[in-house]
């Protein structure tokens, strides 16, 4: 079953068209990994989806179009962190997501402070009442919103934060509270716009984790190619030339590249994964570096920094490899 249909779609920004006769469907089930180089439009394609963005007319005036599934409910998981407010605690965060629910209960609380002083008719007139709201809260499943809270909350190893400000969490942490809050909503169609970006290591296990037990569609911008490998069952590569798609996972999609001799486009992008996942991996090992040095001035111990900074480096020096990145980061003021 079809999730999503771009027929023929065009976008143009200061009178020159970055996207140009896209095509492509999304069938249920899928797990898409899209790739492509800087500029070439995969988070203006995403906007598009979202209606964030309107849709071109080609050089012959005509218009493409984009249909959805009346049954697909999407979620998106963007660079920037959509929560109400930041001074929510993560439990009411949460708690954002029943608004209805909550203000049911809310009803369902007054009703039964009534119950106590009221006699005859306007008694029988407050048990309907609380009859048909109590009917319509257990419909919305309100009674189990509190177990769906714990549970995503232990999915996600966030236990022990329902307390916590949101303003105070990491941006790991944050990531991983949106990540929840999406979840809650229950969507069959989700969208993560590089999802992985300034992540530390233990917050990209748990979200890639979460998203292996996901059983829904998925549409995933990102540079972290083990992420596309561990996820992915497609991959859509966008350029200039417009967009092609590829069965299996990033390294099936590099194989079948290099079997359709078109070196090129695949060198290109392999040089951007590089570039991008190195840039990334010497900001994860500074960022463990200087907890290793915190914690050994403290006198604590440093086997599982050590063993987060070893998976990086794949069984090199770890001490030597990042006091490496670290001189060469002060050096160069990077």
């Amino acid at each position: 079953m079809s999730v999503v249909q771009f027929n023929n779609i065009y976008k143009q920004f200061s009178g020159e068209y970055l996207l140009k006769d896209i095509s492509f469907t999304i069938e249920d089930k899928d797990r898409i990994g899209l790739v492509g180089l800087n500029g070439t439009g995969k988070s203006t394609l995403i906007k598009m989806l979202l209606g964030m963005e309107r849709i071109d007319p080609d050089l012959q005036n005509n218009i493409g179009n984009i249909s959805m599934s009346n049954t697909t409910k999407v979620g998106y998981l963007s660079q920037n962190h959509n929560f109400s407010d930041e001074m929510n605690s993560v439990y009411e965060e949460m708690l954002e997501v029943f608004i209805e629910e909550h203000k049911l209960w809310h009803e369902i609380q007054k009703i039964n402070s009534f119950l106590a002083i009221s006699e005859g008719e306007e008694l029988e007139k407050n048990l309907e009442l609380l009859s048909d709201l109590t009917i319509k809260y257990e419909s919305k499943n309100g009674y189990e919103i509190e177990y769906r809270i714990r549970q995503i909350l232990t999915g996600l190893e966030l236990e022990g934060y329902q307390e916590q400000i949101i303003k105070d969490l990491s941006g790991g942490e944050k990531v991983r509270v949106s990540f929840m809050k999406l979840m809650m909503e229950k969507p069959n169609f989700l969208m993560l716009d590089e999802p992985t970006n300034h992540l530390d290591i233990y917050s990209i296990e748990v979200l890639e984790d979460s998203l292996e037990d996901y059983e829904g569609t998925l549409l995933v911008v990102s540079n972290d190619r083990h992420f596309l490998d561990s996820l992915c069952n497609k991959i859509y590569y966008l350029d200039e030339n417009g967009l092609e798609s590829f069965n299996g996972n990033y390294e099936d999609y590099k194989i079948s590249i290099a079997g359709k001799g078109n070196e090129e486009s695949a060198e290109k992008q392999e040089k951007k994964l590089n570039y991008e996942e190195q840039k990334e991996k010497n900001r994860l090992l500074l960022n463990l570096f200087t907890a290793y040095v915190v914690k050994s001035v403290e006198g604590k111990r440093t086997t599982e920094i050590q063993n987060a900074i070893s998976r990086l480096v794949k069984g090199k020096t770890v001490l030597i490899i990042v006091t490496n990145v670290y001189t060469k980061r002060k050096n160069t003021n990077v």
